[in-house]
């Protein structure tokens, strides 16, 4: 009959001492302190899949049959957990291992952290996690920020792309379908971007969205 229905969950931890080739690590002579979450890690990740065909009507005639049947219905749905962030200063480099010097990646050297960024976060535009969670080094100490990589955890994210469609039958093996397709059908905002670097004027804020809803049309003929 064509209907068919997918669930799958994963549940994963991807740990590593990777962060990423444009940041050089904190302190060369540490590489165990680069090591933690990594960027491309998500707790939790659902998603569905599904396709349902409508009953034909095809011992109706006329008007009902026409109107009523060939109706055809799918969609995907997924849900994730947010990613593994990390905070980071600019233009700072408390230990004196040369993160400044002229050709090294940055911002790569991070600040001290004094309470759960993720405690208490108010999660929303203008601040997603707990900003006072870090601080600088304190003056006069002459060593890297303690703090861990990995230790904010992003926005999540919910996507629905449900279609909708009409099968006409007009001979034997012709089939005309009338197709509409949104895409982010509810139009939930999906945060894909946090500022980390502490010292920077949007630090803490959201910096990028997913798509708005998408919606199209279209017709297909099958012969």
């Amino acid at each position: 009959d064509g209907n068919l229905l997918n669930l799958d969950y994963t549940w994963a931890k991807a740990l590593g001492n990777y962060q990423a080739y444009s940041t050089s690590p904190q302190n060369t002579y540490d590489i165990q302190a680069e090591y933690g979450p990594t960027p491309l890690n998500r707790k939790s990740i659902f998603s569905a899949n599904f396709v349902y065909v409508l009953p034909t009507l095809r011992s109706r005639h006329g008007i009902v049959r026409h109107s009523l049947g060939g109706w055809e219905t799918t969609g995907i749905i997924s849900y994730e957990s947010g990613a593994y962030n990390t905070a980071r200063t600019i233009n700072v480099d408390p230990g004196g291992v040369g993160l400044l010097a002229a050709g090294l990646a940055g911002p790569s050297a991070r600040p001290d952290i004094v309470a759960n960024p993720n405690q208490s976060a108010p999660h929303n535009l203008h601040q997603w996690f707990a900003t006072s969670a870090f601080a600088e080094v304190p003056a006069g100490v002459y060593r890297p920020g303690n703090a861990p990589v990995g230790d904010i955890v992003g926005p999540g994210s919910a996507i629905w792309n449900l279609s909708l469609f009409k099968n006409v039958h007009f001979d034997e093996s012709g089939v005309l379908q009338f197709r509409a397709e949104a895409f982010n059908v509810f139009n939930h905002t999906n945060f894909t971007g946090i500022s980390t670097t502490l010292g920077q004027t949007n630090y803490g804020q959201v910096t990028a969205a997913g798509n708005a809803r998408i919606m199209q049309l279209a017709l297909k003929v099958s012969f």
